[in-house]
């Protein structure tokens, strides 16, 4: 089962204890039992919050893995090509980046070699086109930049 089947499935274990509870009740409750059932109450939402933010945590451990495995991956053809460049170091154009010369851009070279090798050496198969990069004044996407020292 999936981190998002276990959760639904607990959220629905709870909502059943809750109404079972409920339904004990009768029309006209005491108020030790109206105390009780907001108890019981109170619990359920506390095991659904403790539930959700452990799904929550293995979902970011499983996207951060997938991160790590795919860019551990690219990082020969990466630097193979960063090497033939002349360049020293290759960076993320993030957030972090204002701007960069799209002269020293190797990211359709990266694609590129990438998509040469077979599909059971690399997850580029699921890489988008490269973009067609012209000078711009316009902040970086994301795309893997060298730079020449």
């Amino acid at each position: 089962p999936t981190v998002g089947d276990a959760f639904v499935s607990a959220a629905g274990i709870l909502e059943k204890e809750l109404n079972e509870a409920r339904d004990k009740l009768g029309e006209s409750p005491t108020d030790a039992e109206q105390q009780n059932l907001q108890q019981k109450i109170n619990e359920a939402q506390q095991k659904y919050s403790q539930t959700q933010a452990a799904a929550q945590q293995q979902v970011q451990q499983f996207e951060a893995g997938v991160v790590l495995r795919y860019r551990e991956s690219m990082q020969p053809v990466v630097r193979e090509i960063a090497k033939a460049q002349g360049a020293s170091v290759v960076r993320l154009a993030d957030s972090a980046v204002l701007w960069f010369d799209p002269e020293v851009d190797i990211t359709a070279d990266v694609i590129a070699a990438l998509r040469a090798r077979s599909p059971a050496q690399t997850p580029a198969s699921s890489l988008p086109e490269p973009a067609a990069t012209a000078p711009t004044d316009e902040p970086a996407a994301e795309p893997p930049t060298e730079s020449q020292e």
